[in-house]
């Protein structure tokens, strides 16, 4: 539980930190009442599992921060929204287009119906 603890304050977020933390609480107390030797033997051999692919993961995770080309968003944030105006002006401008595209379709029948 220690390693798996340690290795959750390497985690690169909060958010990631508190996840690893949590399930492995969980999973901690969820297992201190077994009295199986076969069973405790799994578990422990759960255990050593994610403690491998925790330590990969934290390993990726910080090669991943630690890249240039990667730009760091927070999911948590919301986008600003668009301005009342700016919605306006994009549905005018759709409406024009759309009216120009009718206007377009309504000359060539006319001009088949001629023919």
């Amino acid at each position: 539980m220690r390693q798996l603890l340690r290795l959750a304050r390497a985690m690169p977020t909060p958010e990631r930190r508190r996840v690893v933390e949590r399930r492995t609480l969980a999973e901690f107390r969820a297992n201190a009442s077994l009295a199986d030797p076969a069973a405790v033997t799994d578990a422990l051999l759960l255990a050593e599992v994610q403690i491998d692919n925790l330590a990969m993961q934290v390993s990726h995770l910080r090669e991943l921060a630690a890249a240039p080309l990667i730009v760091p968003v927070d999911i948590h944030q919301r986008a600003p929204e668009a301005s009342g105006a700016s919605r306006r002006e994009e549905t005018e401008r759709r409406d024009r287009e759309r009216a120009a595209l009718r206007e377009a379709v309504r000359r060539r029948r006319l001009q088949q119906q001629k023919e």
